[in-house]
């Protein structure tokens, strides 16, 4: 069996393919959120003013008032792709579109989004492997570190999963899960962070 006949290289080859492709996109779509040769790792990033117009390709609003700070928003109908081990804001096959229901919790400025997770497969909207399975996301106050969002009062690599303030507020949305859901920040993929 020859080395282009290996069974698996045809799936390999599409995520490789899928992966540069979004990428692709990720920075065509979004030129001032896409890092630059001198962005370092721990760097806040801060994209460029834009207007108010909702992306139809990507369905990601971002609200700017007249200050510098970004104002990252979702819609709370907000469609995703999941198949398979991945999950983006695109996709080719719509019977992978997903409504992650999103919360927009905190209406500041200053906010983003933590990923809500559980255990229970019932009910959520995707796998993200391992038995975990993401139900949806609140909106609440804080930073984008790199991709990975902050709250307010934590500092990079602090454990958030499981602040009693923002699952308080996970339980008033997320009833059927109280007691079995944990959150996370790595949100800013939907921003092309």
């Amino acid at each position: 069996m020859g080395f282009y006949k290996s069974r698996n290289l045809g799936g390999i080859m599409r995520k490789i393919f899928a992966f540069c492709l979004f990428s692709a996109l990720t920075v065509l779509l979004f030129p001032a959120c896409t890092p630059s040769n001198n962005t370092k790792k721990d760097e806040k990033i801060i994209p460029e003013k834009q207007d108010n117009t909702i992306n139809a390709s990507s369905n990601i609003k971002q609200l700017n008032e007249t200050d510098e700070e970004p104002n990252f928003w979702l819609p709370e109908d907000f469609k995703v792709y999941a198949g398979g081990d991945a999950v983006g804001i695109m996709g080719c096959d719509e019977n992978d579109a997903k409504i992650l229901p999103t919360v927009n919790h905190y209406k500041g400025k200053d906010g983003g989004y933590v990923a809500i997770y559980t255990r229970e497969q019932e009910g959520s909207i995707y796998s993200v492997g391992g038995g975990i399975y993401v139900i949806g996301q609140i909106r609440v106050k804080g930073v984008y570190i790199g991709r990975i969002f902050h709250p307010e009062g934590y500092s990079e690599g602090a454990d958030i999963t499981q602040d009693k303030n923002i699952l308080e507020i996970c339980n008033q949305y997320f009833p059927k899960f109280k007691g079995k859901m944990w959150i996370g920040g790595d949100t800013g993929g939907w921003f092309g962070l």
